[in-house]
Formats: structure tokens, sequence, C-alpha cells
């Protein structure tokens, strides 16, 4: 499944970080948008534009992937957009969650303000890693070693508080290769952070599985069994336990 499902499974349960989400493993709010929607601006090859939970970013990183890449979709529960690359594995992606939300299935607790250091707490040891200007604050990464199926990767990640959200930008390197100076450079921000999210909160969080859309998930190159559609409520719980509790009715 696309490595969006990464930027959902990697970004969405940051507490273990280490298994894509069942079909998509980051992002059952994402979809493939074909050829890289992240457009360089051309008077700064390190800036890029992104639109995430209907917020315009101007995202700056000297290392961003140029190679497949995702966006959300107004409303999607996750808002997460995102570029890979690979010859090595390289991946960026930033995702909103406004307040009253949360990642599916995942470790982090329902965004609200102030939760931004709670949401650092997720996750188990990282050691500090290069500071990031994310909408006017300063930052400094979580970084850690993880492991996704055979491979190692290097990740950092920034968490922060701002319009409203809580949002994680987060970079991704395979090892050994990851080059020096990984992950610094990056800056983020937003032509308008007062901008209402395209979320429904309430809908997104109602019953006891919220989240679980009934549509088709596809099997993961995991060999995570496909489910078809109505048929999610009736999923067995070890199902959603795949993966360390990654999986989840969104892809």
């Amino acid at each position: 499944m696309p490595r969006i499902r990464r930027s959902l499974s990697a970004m969405i349960v940051a507490g273990t970080l280490t298994a894509p989400l069942c079909a998509m493993p980051v992002v059952h709010a994402a979809a493939s948008a074909g050829p890289v929607p992240v457009v360089s601006v051309k008077t700064a090859p390190s800036q890029h534009a992104m639109s995430v939970d209907g917020v315009a970013l101007t995202v700056t990183n000297p290392d961003m992937p140029v190679g497949a890449s995702f966006t959300p979709k107004p409303g999607d529960s996750v808002q997460s957009a995102s570029a890979e690359a690979s010859g090595p594995f390289r991946f960026f992606s930033v995702t909103a969650v406004p307040f009253g939300e949360r990642l599916p299935k995942s470790d982090y607790p329902v965004a609200a303000p102030g939760g931004a250091a709670a949401w650092r707490s997720v996750g188990g040891a990282s050691v500090p890693g290069p500071v990031a200007t994310l909408f006017g604050q300063k930052v400094t990464a979580q970084v850690r070693h993880e492991a996704d199926g055979t491979s190692k990767i290097q990740t950092a990640q920034w968490i922060v508080e701002a319009g409203q959200r809580i949002w994680i930008i987060r970079a991704e390197h395979a090892e050994p290769a990851v080059p020096t100076g990984f992950g610094t450079g990056i800056a983020v921000t937003a032509a308008s952070l007062s901008t209402p999210t395209t979320v429904n909160v309430t809908a997104a969080n109602t019953g006891a599985q919220p989240h679980t859309a009934l549509k088709a998930a596809t099997a993961a190159a995991s060999g995570d069994p496909a489910i078809s559609v109505g048929t999610l409520a009736s999923v067995p719980s070890s199902y959603w336990d795949h993966g360390n509790g990654t999986c989840d009715g969104g892809y």
C-alpha cells in the first residue's frame, strides 16, 4: 500500500511507529494524488506548496522527496499530505488534527488546546534533533530509529499546536544512508491558520469504532486480510491489533 499509509501509520502511532497501517498505513484519509502534488516554487527550490485541512501551507525542506505524493480529501478524519521517494527511501509528511479529534487506533490523546506536550510524550525514547520553524514557533525534533518491515529508518518528528489543530511534521530516511544534517532547514508557514477545519469532528468520533467508514480495504503488502464493504463492524478485534494497533477501517 502506498507509503502515505506510512504517513498515517508512522504518524498516528508514533507511540510505536514500527508498523504501517493496514491498508493505508498512514492515511486512511489520504489518497494518491498522482504525480507530485507538492509543487516546487521556482524562486526557491526548497519551498513547496501543500494544503492540509483546508490550510494553504508553504513548506521549506531542502531534502523534500521528489516522487509519489499523496493529499488528503477535505472532510476526511485524517488530514495528511506527504511525498516519498526511493533509492534510498525518503519520506516527508504534514498531518493536521483539529481540536476534539484524535488519530484512529493510536496512542495519541484527543487533540486539545495545550496538548502538544502530551502528544510529544507518545512514541517512546527519542533524542533531540534539528530545530524546525513551524508557524513561527521553534520546535525541536524527536529523532528515533525504527523498523518498517525489514527496513530500518531514521525518523525526525516535530509536533506543534497552531490554528486550533495539533500538527505533526515527519521526515524519514532509510538507514544507513542518512545524510549529514538530515531534517535540518525545515520550516512551515500558513496563509491563514484561522481557516476552519473541514473535518466533522462530532461525526468522526461517534460510535464505538470512530473513523471506521464502511469502505472496502485492500490487503497490505504485509499480508493483511482484505475486508469487504459492510463487514468492518464484524471484523474481529485481532484484526485491528495487527501492527501494534495501527490497522483501522480507513485503509
